[in-house]
């Protein structure tokens, strides 16, 4: 059984990327439920291609990928995998190809639904027309929306729902590193604006204004944050409790995850309008044993037996800290905390359980 997975990257550093370790287990995923799996990955690392994808005449698929997709479907081939990139006049010519050659079943997977307020810059706006205008047109190809969000049809195309997962190699329980009166917070992500962390800042700044029990230290991994968060943190005075980091990766991540004692989730969804989430972060803290915090709705975590995660207003007030504080101290013991969050992991959100309601719809 062959299938093939197309996948689009604008990210300068694809292989570190958190978008591109998902494809990666995702296509683990229909390989270990007995698929040959062909991965093609249409690249726009080049600052001149992001600008002209936003063009009005521009293609986000080249004929070179549209023949590669082409040649690649054969006799076996059972369907094809989309990760939605951009919907234009290209897409549909790829689509429409692909229906010509064969009948195999399309499935798109659209990562975060609905998506126009991402973008809401002015550069953005011709991508946004594009989308609007051909996204009405994929009915006549698309078979099935793969989507995480509670959607039964998206521009007139059943969906089937799926979370966010984690592959088997990647679950790997933390070590538990303590400071005495102290609790490390941490946040690894490509930092953007949805995240919403300012939300924490916040609520770190009023809780070292007045007088206060613990010393709460906020990591904050990856690229990013010092753009959107330095002003902020000195405005606060919080320097000495906030730690940009940067990218760390291999036995720094590691070390990083053993000395913290929460995990941030995205704290920014009602910024997207997004109510419903699927944080692939949430399931990464889940997959080391770090209970976390998070806003939105997901439905993986709230689940009556799950107590390891502390979900917040999807709005823009400011965390209470002192409330984390509270939701830290009625935790068990660290061995307890770890042992069960990772059975958590594989029992509910291991990738090869989830891509299986997609290949069950053949």
């Amino acid at each position: 059984m062959n299938s093939i997975y197309l996948y689009s990257t604008i990210d300068d550093d694809e292989s570190a990327s958190g978008e591109r370790k998902k494809v990666d287990m995702q296509v683990q995923a229909f390989r270990d439920l007995g698929y040959d799996v062909e991965l093609i990955v249409e690249k726009k690392n080049h600052k001149a291609i992001r600008i002209l994808a936003r063009m009005p005449g521009s293609y986000a698929y080249s004929k070179k990928t549209r023949n590669q997709v082409l040649d690649s479907i054969n006799e076996d081939t059972e369907f094809i995998y989309i990760r939605k990139f951009l919907i234009d006049n290209s897409f549909l010519k790829l689509l429409k190809d692909i229906k010509k050659k064969t009948r195999i079943k399309v499935f798109l997977e659209i990562p975060t639904y609905p998506y126009d307020k991402e973008w809401g810059r002015v550069i953005d706006a011709p991508m946004l027309w594009k989308e609007r205008f051909f996204r009405k047109r994929i009915k006549r190809y698309v078979d099935r929306i793969i989507t995480l969000d509670n959607s039964d049809v998206i521009f007139g195309v059943p969906c089937i729902r799926i979370v966010n997962g984690i592959g088997k190699t990647s679950i790997k329980p933390k070590k538990s590193i303590h400071n005495e009166g102290e609790i490390h917070l941490l946040a690894v992500a490509l930092f953007q604006p949805a995240h919403g962390y300012e939300r924490l800042l916040e609520g770190l700044k009023n809780y070292y204004e007045k007088e206060h029990r613990s010393k709460i230290i906020f990591h904050l991994v990856g690229n990013g944050a010092k753009e959107l968060y330095g002003d902020l943190i000195d405005s606060y005075g919080l320097n000495k409790y906030v730690v940009i980091h940067g990218s760390l990766y291999g036995a720094e991540l590691d070390r990083m995850y053993d000395e913290c004692q929460l995990g941030i989730s995205p704290l920014g969804p009602y910024k997207v309008g997004l109510i419903d989430v699927s944080s692939l972060k949430s399931v990464e803290y889940c997959s080391r044993g770090l209970p976390f915090i998070y806003a939105g709705n997901d439905i993986r975590f709230e689940k009556k037996d799950f107590k390891y995660a502390m979900k917040v207003e999807n709005n823009g007030t400011c965390i209470d800290v002192e409330d984390m504080i509270h939701f830290y101290e009625q935790l068990p013991d660290d061995e307890t905390v770890t042992k069960e969050m990772i059975e958590y992991a594989y029992e509910n959100l291991e990738w090869t359980n989830i891509m299986r309601n997609v290949v069950n719809t053949l």
